[in-house]
């Protein structure tokens, strides 16, 4: 539904994104590199995240949506500030 507004007609009660958006993280370890950036990959998938919870138009519903992200990867925009942030555990298995 990617630029349509019909999902959204009758509202919703939660937005969920699952998994982080890594395009192609050796790539943009490279990019990073040569332009002096560490883990630019991180980064570039947190504002990827950041836009899609963004334009999410939760802002435009009549009741609170809120909002889920799971990942390792959080979305930017989002910290202890504005959001309850849980991070996984050094023990806890991988998100595949």
């Amino acid at each position: 539904t990617r630029g349509s507004n019909e999902a959204w007609e009758d509202g919703y009660d939660v937005f969920v994104t699952v998994g982080d958006p890594l395009k192609n993280p050796d790539a943009l370890v490279r990019t990073g590199a040569a332009l002096g950036m560490e883990m630019i990959w991180e980064e570039t998938a947190a504002a990827e995240l950041g836009q899609c919870h963004g334009r999410s138009r939760s802002a435009r519903q009549d009741k609170p949506v809120r909002h889920v992200h799971f990942g390792k990867i959080c979305p930017e925009g989002w910290d202890e500030s504005n959001a309850k942030v849980i991070r996984p555990t050094e023990t806890a298995p991988p998100i595949i």
